[in-house]
């Protein structure tokens, strides 16, 4: 079982990974191209020189792509998580990397799920990440334990 609230206590270099489900990220080719369809504003954020970019993963996990190797090549070994489809491609991603070995932190004010009259995907996916994930933060919570405040 993952230890609850240790995260980010050893203060190593970490990331934030947020999981976008885009027609552009989708194509092929990674590259400047392959991202002419984000909205300008986003653009400057992809491009910083700092953020990572992994081939696009092909049904909810990362089990298909390269984020697992882009993580371990520049030596992170601790995920805040966000993004859509809250009980999908979250909580898929979220128990590969913690299979991998990584710490992983959920932003569950970040994420967002379907609501069905069979069921809330948002209620199913937080209450997985309670049990599963290291830990589990708001986005004021997540900016405090990065020290960005």
């Amino acid at each position: 079982m993952p230890a609850k609230y240790q995260l980010l206590d050893k203060n190593p270099q970490i990331v934030m990974v947020f999981i976008l489900n885009l027609r552009a990220v989708e194509k092929q080719s990674i590259g400047r191209k392959a991202f002419s369809t984000i909205l300008h504003p986003y653009k400057c954020l992809i491009f910083d020189g700092e953020t990572i970019v992994t081939s696009p993963h092909k049904v909810y996990g990362p089990e298909a792509n390269d984020l697992v190797l882009q993580l371990r090549k520049n030596g992170i070994d601790q995920v805040i998580l966000a993004g859509m489809s809250a009980n999908l491609c979250v909580e898929s991603h979220l128990r590969e990397l913690l299979e991998q070995g990584f710490e992983v932190a959920v932003v569950k004010d970040a994420t967002a799920a379907a609501k069905l009259p069979e069921g809330d995907g948002y209620l199913a996916a937080i209450t997985n990440f309670r049990y599963i994930a290291n830990a589990v933060w708001t986005t004021e919570e997540t900016i405090e334990h990065m020290g960005l405040n």
